[in-house]
């Protein structure tokens, strides 16, 4: 059977295709060579074949061998900190049933309810994990039974205005900072960056004039570029085209909240700055179309939803552009 090419952004991948008594069977574009995609289309004629022949038997899938499989394929085609919350949420349902079959829609909105108290965002996450993990599971062993999250809505999230971080609060913290997490703050302050765009930039995307940040639209979609102007804090220093930038960190920084806190500042995170970049743009006057492009939106629908969370400051707001320009090359000593 042949085997079929497709030229991504991120260069040429290899997907199956095959027949089975009328059924068409067919891969992501996901494998990097023929040889690849072809043992992988042996695999999955061979289940596939064994799955009609024997549909009784090929539905009663344990839960726990597919949750294991699950997690390999994350493992292996997923960010460290996406395996780890998928790891943790779907260990509810490794232990507390034993068959696929027998998870019911009763059963996963009881397990949210049980969950409630972790809070909407941390219930969502749990909901998110279950869906997929069923949709991978059902998709893989070709099972003739539904998923028993499709018509489970997630939980209401209260819309709450976004706290602003002042110049005064951000240069106090970036004077107690280390060197490594002052550029840190100063870089998203100054790019509105995602968090991860930021810990994923290399030498390579750095010019002399601008930065490209790589960011995903959705989980299945691939990295999409776009390109900001280049910070001060990275003016005068030079990385090799792979070196990470902010490689000081493996994981999500968690320095921020210590240093609030010291300080006696309301709490806010790394994604505060973000919301303040969308502020200040505001506070310009830029055209609605640019605020989207600079934060890297898929649609303006998004980027407005962005804007009305934002508090109306008026002629504070426009202060805190005004001191962000004039605080904005100031030096800070070094905090060891």
């Amino acid at each position: 059977m042949p085997i079929y090419q497709k030229d991504l952004s991120k260069g040429i991948r290899y997907y199956y295709k095959f027949d089975l008594n009328g059924r068409i069977y067919r891969s992501k574009a996901i494998y990097h060579t023929k040889g690849e995609a072809k043992k992988a289309e042996a695999e999955a004629y061979q289940a596939a074949d064994f799955r009609q022949r024997h549909p009784k038997q090929s539905q009663e899938i344990g839960i726990k061998q597919a949750i294991d499989e699950r997690l390999d394929y994350v493992q292996a085609r997923k960010s460290k900190s996406y395996y780890e919350d998928s790891r943790r949420y779907l260990s509810i349902l490794y232990h507390q049933f034993n068959d696929l079959s027998e998870v019911t829609k009763l059963d996963i909105e009881k397990i949210l309810q049980e969950q409630a108290s972790r809070g909407v965002y941390t219930v969502n996450a749990i909901l998110r994990a279950f869906k997929t993990f069923f949709n991978f599971t059902i998709q893989n062993y070709d099972l003739d039974i539904k998923n028993p999250c499709q018509y489970i809505k997630p939980f209401a999230i209260e819309r709450r205005i976004k706290y602003i971080p002042t110049n005064e609060e951000i240069n106090k913290v970036l004077h107690i900072c280390t060197p490594e997490q002052r550029k840190l703050i100063e870089f998203l302050r100054d790019t509105g960056a995602r968090l991860n765009e930021a810990l994923n930039l290399t030498g390579k995307d750095i010019s002399n004039l601008e930065v490209i940040l790589y960011t995903r639209k959705s989980v299945n979609s691939n990295l999409i570029p776009r390109r900001v102007p280049k910070p001060d804090c990275l003016t005068g220093q030079t990385f090799s085209p792979e070196q990470k930038v902010f490689g000081y960190w493996k994981e999500k920084p968690k320095f921020l909240e210590r240093k609030l806190k010291s300080l006696g500042f309301p709490l806010w995170g790394f994604h505060n700055l973000r919301h303040r970049y969308a502020s200040l743009l505001s506070a310009q006057g830029k055209p609605l179309y640019e605020v989207m492009s600079l934060l890297g939106h898929s649609s303006l629908v998004t980027t407005q939803k962005y804007l009305q969370l934002i508090p109306k400051l008026g002629n504070d707001l426009g202060t805190i552009y005004t001191e962000n320009m004039e605080h904005k090359k100031q030096e800070y000593p070094v905090k060891s």
